[in-house]
């Protein structure tokens, strides 16, 4: 007779998701992984996020609702470059050399506008990031998000040639 129960060192895992961060839920037996952890719950809980070979990050799904395993999901974030900079200088290099196609957009827009942000409430390093008006007003109604709207205008002209 074979049984799912671990000991608790075998049954170590970290309290969240470190990409999702979703909060451990239970664990559960996968087909093909043996008995896992989930996170999430209490409707859907997902394995730990993994990372496919083409550096999209996945997870596997299971319905609560209907008691099994479903298709996999796909998290929305790809690591485009494995690189960290050494210094806040290099960093800065990097981000002025290298502006995203939406930053560049917005730097050489003829006119301000508006951006919308959120940020996770509770995740005390969470970086505030550019959302559109429709996920803003999303992420307002949820209580562990808090939003905020920057008004962006040109730069004033600067006179070099002043003393």
């Amino acid at each position: 007779m074979t049984t799912n129960k671990l000991t608790d060192e075998q049954r170590w895992c970290p309290d969240v998701d470190p990409i999702t961060r979703y909060p451990l839920f239970m664990w559960i037996s996968h087909p093909e992984l043996g008995y896992v952890p989930t996170y999430g719950g209490p409707y859907d809980s997902y394995t730990l996020t993994e990372r496919d070979e083409n550096g999209e990050f996945f997870r596997h799904r299971y319905d609560h609702d209907r008691g099994g395993w479903v298709e996999d999901e796909y998290v929305g974030l790809i690591v485009v470059e494995d690189w960290l900079p050494k210094d806040q200088v290099e960093l800065d290099e990097y981000v002025r050399d290298n502006p995203t196609v939406e930053l560049q957009e917005r730097r050489n827009a003829d006119s301000a506008e508006t951006i919308y942000q959120w940020r996770e409430t509770f995740k005390d390093d969470s970086l505030w990031d550019d959302c559109t008006k429709a996920q803003y007003d999303g992420f307002a109604k949820k209580t562990d998000c808090e939003v905020r709207i920057l008004y962006t205008a040109h730069p004033a002209p600067v006179d070099l040639n002043r003393g």
